[in-house]
């Protein structure tokens, strides 16, 4: 039987499939021309976001998002924010461009592997039982989430770790870390190793079970 952390890897990899753009993404259209995989996105919000779907009129709610196409600011429906390409979920002032969902991805898969009250909080980030907040850059395994801060912070869930023994033609240690990315390229779900171990800022830890 799988341990809790290879079943974080395994449902994080499954949504990032089918390569390159997984279960969501602005690069493929339904026959609606609506983002692919937006009821999953929307599966997202509703079941990770604290608090999301107590409100039943959430989706109908409007907000303003800044689109990078458009000189002005655009109004939208929430539920457009999933919907469309292009477009984000409003998060008001604090963020024009709207919802990055990389966090809210992460707390998904590690609710659908068994953290069953994880949960993610605006501006305070994942939390839930046996989920801790580690303000270091080493220790962090697979399963855990990694949070990248270049420009934009960013959450990624660890899914290999570099090899003790790997090096580089120069002969100097792979530190490459093997992740999967919500809210990557396009808003797709993408497995990468982009980042290496000085990348990261800090993690948070899951439990060895639940």
């Amino acid at each position: 039987m799988p341990t809790l952390r290879e079943r974080i890897v395994e449902i994080a990899r499954e949504e990032a499939s089918p390569p390159p753009f997984g279960k969501v993404s602005d690069l493929v259209l339904d026959s609606e021309g609506n983002r692919a995989g937006w009821q999953r996105l929307k599966q997202y919000f509703d079941e990770a976001v604290d608090g999301w779907s107590l409100d039943p009129n959430k989706w109908s709610g409007k907000g303003q998002i800044k689109l990078i196409t458009e000189p002005n600011l655009t109004m939208i429906s929430f539920l457009d924010g999933v919907k469309k390409p292009m477009y984000r979920v409003p998060q008001g002032e604090s963020k024009l461009s709207g919802v990055s969902w990389c966090g809210i991805f992460a707390t998904w898969v590690l609710r659908q592997a068994g953290v069953n009250n994880a949960r993610w909080i605006a501006d305070r980030g994942i939390r839930g039982d046996g989920v801790s907040m580690v303000n270091d850059t080493k220790g962090f395994q697979i399963g855990d989430v990694i949070v990248i801060r270049s420009g934009e912070i960013h959450h990624a869930i660890v899914a290999e770790m570099p090899g003790i023994y790997d090096q580089d033609s120069a002969g100097n240690l792979d530190t490459t870390i093997v992740t999967v990315n919500g809210n990557s390229t396009n808003q797709s779900i993408r497995i990468h190793s982009e980042y290496k171990l000085s990348d990261v800022a800090y993690y948070y830890r899951v439990p060895d079970s639940v």
